[in-house]
């Protein structure tokens, strides 16, 4: 299970690794030639007295051609994992501002916001594919880490209420680890019957709503790669 990337996004990171296999790997043509220029040399070098001085030279002058040529053939390679290196951290950089993004705008634009287990994931990190049981609700479950946060444009002059309705857990034992944080501080659940986990969010003077679900992990075996698994996460405003 993990969060699927856009396609057009990983192809530079798929050149990327490709390149990487061949990088390092001696060009064949250029061994070729390399080859052929030594044996011509070492012919000519047997050849003693009686070799042709002219044809020598150039053989020389070729066999030092033949370095330079390797030599930009190695900075070009290197050139290529450097750039290939920066699209990976540009599109790293994309996903992370278009999480935001979409977060942000959905939020604004409504004013109240939902995510339902079964919608694309745009906005989290550390979040599994859909999962659908049988005979249950399609949910997803966040990773190893733990944790999932996001932000929101919200407009944050009155009360709000956020819930998750929760499907499962790692562990049963950490069920009653599971907190809120809001704007970095914590906040406690208002209510958590049938694992529909609600809080309120309090009101602000500015706009916008910075949220973390955190499970603690201490008491999970290291296998094990999820923490817990939600169907919905909503916030709407009092």
């Amino acid at each position: 299970m993990g969060v699927q990337e856009d396609t057009a996004l990983a192809e530079p990171e798929a050149r990327g690794e490709e390149a990487a296999r061949v990088a390092g790997a001696p060009d064949p043509n250029l061994e070729a030639l390399r080859q052929a220029v030594a044996l011509l040399v070492r012919r000519l070098d047997q050849l003693g007295a009686d070799r042709d001085e002219t044809a020598f030279a150039i053989a020389q002058s070729a066999m030092a051609r033949l370095t330079r040529i390797e030599e930009d053939h190695g900075r070009l390679e290197d050139r290529l994992a450097s750039v290939e290196r920066q699209l990976r951290n540009i599109k790293s950089a994309g996903q992370e501002f278009w999480r935001s993004e979409a977060l942000s705008y959905l939020a604004a634009t409504s004013g109240n916001w939902t995510y339902e287990a079964t919608e694309p994931n745009l906005y989290f990190e550390d979040l599994f594919d859909v999962d659908v049981p049988r005979g249950q609700k399609p949910r997803r479950w966040v990773g190893r880490s733990g944790k999932l946060s996001g932000e929101l444009l919200f407009n944050r002059t009155r009360p709000a209420r956020l819930g998750v309705q929760v499907a499962a857990f790692a562990l049963p034992s950490i069920a009653d680890t599971l907190q809120l944080s809001i704007d970095g501080e914590r906040v406690a659940w208002e209510s958590t019957h049938n694992r529909l986990y609600v809080a309120v969010v309090p009101p602000a003077s500015t706009p916008g709503l910075s949220f973390e679900l955190c499970v603690d992990m201490k008491g999970v075996p290291p296998e094990k790669d999820v923490s817990f698994a939600f169907e919905r996460i909503w916030v709407q405003a009092v």
